[in-house]
């Protein structure tokens, strides 16, 4: 997909959502704010506290309505809760909606500032109480390997990649998964997708976004999500790492590094279906397959 091709997709989906929100009652005067392009495009609806997330990669390799609606009933329960998480919206209907083929849904705006000062030990408690209040959750989840199962699909998108690229990351989540599948451990609902990226920095705190991902797993998969998002691009790596000791958590098991290397390997198929029309997913990619063999060749 080419950068123009990319602004045009944004530009229909935007004006659909804008369209959508003014007919559920936002009115004429709602503004677009696009905050974040990536696997989903977010966008804010100003000057309304309504975020409206659309999916627009995530669609071509998911049964997106599914998620979305396992989504809202999850963070409909944490509403009641004094969880660190990110509220559906309430002054439009939440969704899941579609429109003109886009699906989406609108959620609580807050006010995030990426410079607001975040500590490790904000960045480890916020999460062990998000744990907290999602052990309470009664809503079906997939497993961690069920998630794993999206990697070849993923895969089969990234232009750039090899055949052999291709079978070596695929053979390396069948290993993955074959160790959770063997786990008999205590496993509990996660998050599912932890990094820097999708906790928002507010002027109350921490608040934890972008649950779609959520699953069913040790509670070390999420905070191996948190490390393995800073594996590649390692600005983070010392509060990432202070986040991981305040949360407490044992780096040393086999059980950390299958959990660690699973989630490598989704961030490294979700940049690898990227780059072909993201320069910095493209640059990226020599790095995390290196990362890959080198960690292979540790095991």
């Amino acid at each position: 997909m080419s950068a123009q091709s990319t602004a045009d997709t944004t530009a229909a989906a935007v004006a659909a959502t804008v369209g959508l929100a003014r007919r559920l009652g936002l009115g004429p005067s709602v503004e677009p704010v696009v905050l974040r392009e990536g696997a989903n495009l977010t966008v804010r609806l100003s000057p309304h506290p309504v975020v409206a997330r659309i999916a627009t990669q995530t669609a071509a390799v998911r049964e997106v309505a599914a998620y979305q609606n396992r989504e809202l009933a999850v963070l409909d329960h944490l509403a009641t809760t004094d969880a660190p998480a990110m509220h559906p919206a309430r002054s439009v209907p939440p969704g899941p909606h579609e429109v003109d083929g886009w699906r989406l849904i609108f959620l609580h705006y807050y006010d995030h500032d990426p410079d607001r000062p975040l500590s490790g030990r904000q960045v480890g408690d916020s999460l062990a109480a998000l744990h907290r209040a999602m052990a309470g959750i009664d809503v079906e989840l997939p497993s961690a390997t069920e998630a794993l199962d999206e990697l070849p699909l993923l895969l089969d998108r990234a232009e750039t990649m090899t055949g052999d690229e291709r079978s070596f990351l695929n053979d390396r989540a069948e290993l993955v998964s074959e160790a959770l599948r063997g786990y008999r451990g205590r496993t509990q609902p996660l998050h599912g997708d932890v990094h820097l990226g999708n906790l928002l920095r507010t002027p109350h705190g921490p608040i934890w976004s972008d649950f779609e991902d959520m699953c069913t797993a040790p509670v070390e998969w999420d905070l191996a999500s948190l490390v393995a998002s800073v594996q590649i691009n390692t600005a983070n790596r010392a509060l990432v790492d202070e986040a991981v000791h305040a949360y407490g958590c044992d780096t040393t098991t086999p059980l950390w590094r299958t959990c660690l290397e699973g989630n490598v390997l989704m961030f490294t198929a979700w940049a690898a279906m990227a780059a072909g029309h993201s320069e910095r997913a493209a640059q990226s990619m020599p790095r995390r397959l290196a990362w890959h063999r080198e960690y292979a060749g540790a095991s």
